[in-house]
């Protein structure tokens, strides 16, 4: 994803759990040209490709009509050439949707300038020291889940990134794994850890 943003590109955030019709309508509201997905929800981009037009598809895997990220890593990073923003108040980053319960979902568009004012402010509601260890409890696809994933690189913290739907045996397990210092999640999650 900070590939993307790098490369000019703006974010749609999409739930997994979305469905075939919840992913076409926030593909066609946002103008989304291009998919980078999982294997688990490749076959649901594969099914709206021919009505959403869309341009490349990309997979964190392999598999057919995808192209695969993993080989990105070989790309020489003398060829990289930097995308200037060039107007950071205006140029949006991130559109992140809201739930949808008072009616269609709506495209909350995060600029350039307002994600990094939001990771200015938000620095000190988490501990951020390079020797940190931050459990990213919250889906990376959420604007939460961004962010803090994004705070953590920025601060040169470790990130440990989790499904959602971890258990609270596999979450003891990983916060004693990864020695876990900070963890950044729902108020939900963390009152069925404390319960």
């Amino acid at each position: 994803m900070f590939g993307l943003v790098f490369a000019g590109a703006t974010l749609v955030l999409a739930k997994p759990s979305l469905t075939e019709r919840e992913l076409s309508y926030q593909m066609n509201d946002s103008d989304a040209s291009q998919i980078l997905t999982d294997p688990q929800n490749a076959p649901k981009a594969l099914k709206l490709r021919s009505t959403l037009k869309l341009k490349r598809m990309f997979l964190m895997g392999e598999a057919p009509e995808f192209e695969s990220v993993h080989g990105f890593s070989e790309l020489d990073e003398n060829s990289y050439e930097e995308v200037e923003v060039p107007d950071p108040k205006n140029t949006i980053v991130v559109l992140s949707y809201t739930s949808g319960t008072t009616g269609l979902p709506k495209g909350v568009e995060v600029s350039h300038y307002g994600f990094v004012a939001n990771l200015h402010t938000s620095k000190n509601c988490l501990s951020s020291e390079d020797t940190d260890v931050l459990l990213a409890w919250n889906p990376i696809t959420h604007a939460s889940g961004f962010l803090f994933t994004t705070m953590a690189a920025c601060t040169g913290s470790t990130c440990v990134v989790t499904s959602p739907a971890l258990s609270f045996e596999k979450f003891v397990d990983v916060v004693n794994e990864h020695n876990v210092t900070t963890i950044a999640s729902f108020p939900g999650r963390l009152q069925y850890v404390v319960n």
